[in-house]
C-alpha cells in the first residue's frame, strides 16, 4: 500500500480535520455532565416584544469539555446569538472512553421565557409532540426534570403520558425523569 493510500484511508476514518468524529451523546455515550452554565442574556428588544422561545443548538465539545462548534438547529434570529454566546461559556466534564478523552456532540436547548410557567408549558408540549425528533423530545424531558419542585406534579403528568411512547428513547427518558423527581412529584 502506498503512503498516499494509507494517508487517504486515515483521513477517511478520522475526518477532514484529522480528528476522530465526535461521539453522539445519548447514542454512543451518556450526556456529559454540565459543570457550569452561564444564563443567556435575554435581548431587551425580544423581551419587550414578548418573544419567548427555545433555541435548539447542536454543540460539539472538545476533549476537555468546552464547546468548540455550535450550530443553530431551530431558532429565532433575535435570540440565536444570545443562546450561542451563553453556550460558548458553558463547561462539561470531559468524556473519557477506555481511558481516552473524546469529543462529544450533543443537543442543547436554551430557553428564553419570562417565567418558568411558560417554560414548563413549552417543554411539555414538545415532549408530547410525536412529530418532533427524538433528540429534541429527550432534551425537553431533561429540562422538565430540572424545573423547580413546585412544577414537579405537572412534569410527572407529562412524563406519565409518554412512558410507553413508540419512540423507545423518549419512553426511557420519561422513566428516568420520573425516577429523578420521585416522591417530589406527589
Amino acid at each position: 500500500m502506498s503512503a498516499f493510500a494509507l494517508l487517504l484511508g486515515l483521513a477517511t476514518v478520522l475526518g477532514a480535520d484529522g480528528l476522530e468524529p465526535p461521539l453522539v451523546a445519548g447514542r454512543d455515550v451518556s450526556l456529559p455532565e454540565k459543570t457550569s452554565a452561564v444564563a443567556p442574556v435575554y435581548p431587551e428588544i425580544a423581551r419587550t416584544a414578548g418573544i419567548e422561545a427555545m433555541i435548539v443548538l447542536r454543540v460539539t465539545l472538545a476533549t476537555d469539555g468546552h464547546p468548540t462548534d455550535i450550530k443553530v438547529l431551530r431558532g429565532i434570529p433575535l435570540l440565536d446569538m444570545a443562546a450561542i454566546q451563553a453556550v460558548k461559556e458553558w463547561r462539561y466534564h470531559p468524556t473519557v472512553v477506555e481511558g481516552v478523552p473524546r469529543r462529544v456532540e450533543l443537543v442543547e436547548v436554551v430557553p428564553f421565557f419570562s417565567g418558568d410557567g411558560g417554560l414548563a408549558s413549552a417543554f411539555s408540549s414538545l415532549v408530547r409532540d410525536r412529530s418532533q425528533p427524538s433528540y429534541l423530545r429527550v432534551a425537553a424531558i431533561s429540562r422538565l426534570v430540572g424545573l423547580p419542585k413546585k412544577r414537579h406534579k405537572s412534569v410527572a403528568d407529562t412524563l406519565g403520558k409518554v412512558l410507553n411512547d413508540a419512540d423507545e428513547a423518549v419512553g426511557t427518558a420519561a422513566r428516568a425523569g420520573l425516577a429523578a423527581i420521585g416522591s417530589e412529584a406527589k
